[in-house]
């Protein structure tokens, strides 16, 4: 079976699928935070790396090469504080983490960066992070939320 998360591989590994050519890495974007007292705190970050592992898998099904990056798992959740374990950043951090990560994953040669967001509550930052990221660097990151995809049952 074909490895698709990026931080189980080693450098050499990773560098080697950059030289044989990686159609893109997927970004994977939850928070920790409470979901209820019968979820786990990761549930947006499950949500978002199962979405990303199908997708590479579909991506390989078609002779694509996808890599998945590691999760941000502290996003925005300041309104959950009041429940033990949930954890968040400011938007300002947010930002410059988002735009961080990006600046990696495109210095070591990933072209195509794909976010993929599991919590609706990193919307509005994630729409002002890949424009403004647009703005400043010239480069695209493309933005995919799962209840865009969702159909109607």
């Amino acid at each position: 079976m074909t490895e698709y998360y990026m931080e189980r591989m080693t450098w050499k590994e990773v560098e080697a699928v950059i030289a044989e050519g990686v159609d893109a890495i997927l970004l994977p974007i939850g928070t920790t935070e409470q979901h209820g007292p019968h979820m786990p705190l990761d549930t947006d970050c499950v949500i978002a790396r199962g979405i990303a592992e199908r997708a590479a898998a579909a991506a390989e099904e078609a002779g694509l090469r996808v890599l998945i990056a590691p999760t941000l798992n502290v996003t925005l959740s300041w309104y959950h504080m009041q429940y033990p374990g949930s954890m968040r950043l400011s938007t300002t951090t947010f930002l410059q983490v988002f735009n961080e990560v990006c600046e990696s994953l495109h210095h070591h040669g990933f072209r195509n960066v794909i976010v993929v967001n599991g919590h609706g509550g990193n919307v509005a930052a994630l729409t002002v992070a890949v424009n403004y990221y647009l703005e400043t660097t010239a480069r695209c990151v493309f933005l995919l939320q799962w209840w865009e995809l969702a159909g109607d049952i």
